[in-house]
């Protein structure tokens, strides 16, 4: 945006505000492109309010502004987050999850503000990730205002990223909010309701995933979409968690569900989510099926031992979860 106050009103003297001025008629034809980033009904705030004074010739804002919230917001999302898990014990810590989140959004930034570069789908793009960040935002209001704590903590688990690699927490967490769009945003809003109805009594992270869990409920599965781990015991869990996930092979199996949805991306829901659920149903009705052994299962099985092997040495050793 440029400023040029020294103007005359003549007819014949005009003006490119990037917005479609003509001098003529004295009117903007058209509103800026980037007033509706602002969230005002003033049309010309990028202006403050004075399009006459300051000219906006290419109608955009400057390039890096997105990024820079983009990062501030997922800084302070992803460093809470480790803070909760108690994570932080001194500042080269608080730093190091912190700088995590801030690449990890200002990627996330660039690639809302140059997705319109791509040729035919680009503007697409932009559009989806933007109704997707209304959507995760509308969740996260209603299930923290209706949920507590929990339907807090699940609408921070967007924002929180693996402990156990930072790259692949970066990663993690950029496929999350772009390749993996819809079942992050299904996952967030399954568990927001099904912390509403009751069914949660807490929330906790592990390894960039968030756990929701229903203990005592006298019996034991799980529902894995996008990070957003829904589990269901037939016990309380007690002592610390990242414990109690390292010892209990159903938790580390859905965590492998995380991986798969990183791997497929927007194909996770129809290659694995919809077979893995028809399988399932299937062993509900037939007792002599055996849906662990289904190869959405067996595969979320080598993904985990994969992970657990690497960061824990954890030697995959469960029947109930075979890796063939």
């Amino acid at each position: 945006m440029e400023s040029s106050c020294n103007y005359d009103y003549g007819y014949t003297y005009s003006f490119d505000y990037g917005n479609g001025y003509t001098a003529t008629i004295t009117e903007n034809l058209t509103s800026d492109f980037s007033y509706e980033i602002t969230c005002s009904d003033n049309r010309y705030s990028y202006a403050f309010n004075n399009p006459m004074c300051y000219i906006d010739p290419d109608g955009e804002i400057a390039w890096f502004v997105i990024p820079l919230i983009c990062a501030a917001v997922f800084a302070t999302g992803n460093t809470v987050a480790h803070a909760i898990r108690g994570d932080i014990n001194n500042v080269g810590d608080f730093f190091k999850y912190f700088g995590q989140g801030a690449v990890t959004g200002f990627a996330l930034g660039c690639a809302w503000q140059f997705a319109p570069l791509i040729p035919y789908v680009g503007q697409g793009i932009q559009t989806a990730m933007t109704w997707y960040t209304y959507g995760q935002a509308g969740l996260g209001l209603v299930g923290t205002i209706a949920g507590g704590e929990n339907g807090a903590k699940t609408f921070l688990g967007n924002f929180y990223l693996d402990e156990n690699n930072w790259l692949g927490g970066v990663w993690q967490g950029f496929s999350r909010h772009t390749w993996e769009m819809p079942q992050s945003l299904i996952g967030h809003g399954y568990t927001q309701i099904r912390n509403l109805a009751g069914n949660v009594s807490r929330v906790d992270y592990f390894g960039g995933a968030t756990f929701a869990t229903n203990e005592n409920a006298g019996y034991n599965d799980g529902l894995s979409l996008g990070n957003f781990i829904n589990t269901n015991i037939d016990h309380e869990i007690t002592g610390n968690f990242d414990n109690y996930v390292l010892s209990n092979p159903m938790y580390m199996h859905e965590y492998g569900h995380t991986i798969d949805s990183r791997a497929f991306g927007l194909s996770y829901l129809f290659a694995i989510g919809i077979p893995s659920i028809f399988s399932a149903n299937k062993a509900n009705n037939d007792p002599s099926y055996h849906h662990y052994e289904y190869w959405t299962e067996t595969r979320a099985n080598r993904r985990a031992e994969k992970y657990f092997k690497k960061h824990f040495n954890i030697n995959w050793n469960y029947p109930r979860y075979p890796l063939r």
